[in-house]
């Protein structure tokens, strides 16, 4: 099964459904791998995007990502080509809180006006979900990746990295 593990940084946490689009956070980075059959990455993609708010300092000290990172990063409808050519033919997608990248994913083509036209796999899994079947209780990507090979992540909280752990964390879970 072709699959996408995918990580998004953005400028804060979702509000409630009901809010307007204008007051949901933007997305500042991405990053997906995309592994064929045999668990290998056929193709990954990452960048930094241009959020039309600044980032708070709170979202800079979690992420380390801070508004002069992203003054030269193109807004999401710049990167949105890259970003649907990257899901073209993937049957899976995985995220550790898939909902909450989804979702962010979703506003921002909403955004654009391209929520309709976007290569949704047709299957997901979410890893947060399965921690909490085996481990009885929320369990963060970091402590998942502990559970599994006695370390921390040597960084969290960057699109990049944190696909890198989900591969780990989801290799030693046997799902992939």
């Amino acid at each position: 099964m072709i699959t996408a593990i995918l990580d998004t940084e953005t400028t804060g946490f979702l509000g409630a459904d009901l809010l307007p689009l204008d007051h949901q956070p933007h997305m500042t980075e991405f990053a997906v791998k995309i592994l064929d059959h045999n668990g290998e990455v056929r193709h990954q993609y990452s960048t930094l995007i241009k959020p039309p708010v600044p980032v708070s300092d709170k979202i800079t000290e979690v992420t380390g990502i801070t508004n002069e990172d992203l003054e030269q990063a193109s807004p999401f409808i710049k990167v949105l080509p890259y970003i649907q050519e990257a899901f073209v033919g993937v049957e899976r997608m995985i995220a550790h809180n898939l909902n909450f990248d989804k979702t962010i994913l979703k506003h921002e083509l909403q955004r654009v006006g391209m929520e309709f036209n976007f290569p949704w796999a047709v299957y997901d899994f979410c890893t947060s979900e399965h921690a909490n079947r085996l481990y009885g209780n929320w369990t963060n990507l970091g402590n998942c990746h502990e559970i599994l090979t006695g370390k921390q992540p040597e960084e969290a909280h960057r699109a990049m990295a944190d696909v890198d752990t989900l591969i780990t964390c989801c290799k030693l879970w046997n799902i992939l």
